[in-house]
Formats: C-alpha cells, structure tokens, sequence
C-alpha cells in the first residue's frame, strides 16, 4: 500500500480499558449468527493499523485493537476468531470491505 500524502496523526487513542469495555460490548452482536464455537477466547491482542474503504478505490488506515485467537496447531499467525475495535472511538470495525462479494442467502 503506497501513501498518497503525507503521513496523518491518528489522533486521541482510548484507553486499554476503554478497548475491553468496548469489546464486551460487541460481542454478542458480533457471534451472533456465528455456529460451532462453544467460548470464545482471545491469545493475542495487538494495536496496530487497518486498512478501511473510504470509497471507489479509496482507503483510509486507521489504528485498531485486534483481539484473536490464534491458532497454534497450524500456525500462530492463523485467526481462528477475530474481532477489531477502532483504537479512536471504541466501535466495532467491520472486515468485510465488499458486501457485493458474498452470495446472496
């Protein structure tokens, strides 16, 4: 991914306790129509970035808590759950960029 300006300030971050708070918040919207998983756990939490669609061709990266559970049968950079939170305001962060990409139901 190639920067079309100069770098941006990403602003104020809330807290590590905000992030959790947030989380708890999201999960039962998030698992909702999820089938298989008996707990949900998490082994690996990183603030890093994200790349959102901002528009036709347009992205925007934006600062994340990523929660995971990784898989360490397989590989330990393999997800088997995932769930982001926007590191500015606590909402969750969709990962489907394209809703035209699944198949109608």
């Amino acid at each position: 991914m190639k920067s079309a300006g100069d770098i941006q300030d990403a602003g104020t971050l809330i807290t590590w306790d905000s992030a959790v708070t947030s989380l708890k918040g999201v999960m039962e919207s998030h698992f909702a129509d999820y089938t298989g998983y008996n707990s949900v756990e998490f082994n690996d939490v990183r603030l890093t970035y994200f790349r959102i669609k901002t528009g036709d061709g347009e992205y925007e990266a934006i600062p994340v808590y990523s929660f995971a559970q990784l898989d360490s049968d397989h590989s330990d950079t393999y997800p088997i759950q995932l769930v982001l939170i926007d590191a500015r305001d606590g909402s969750e962060v969709s990962m489907v960029q394209d809703e035209a990409r699944f198949l109608n139901k």
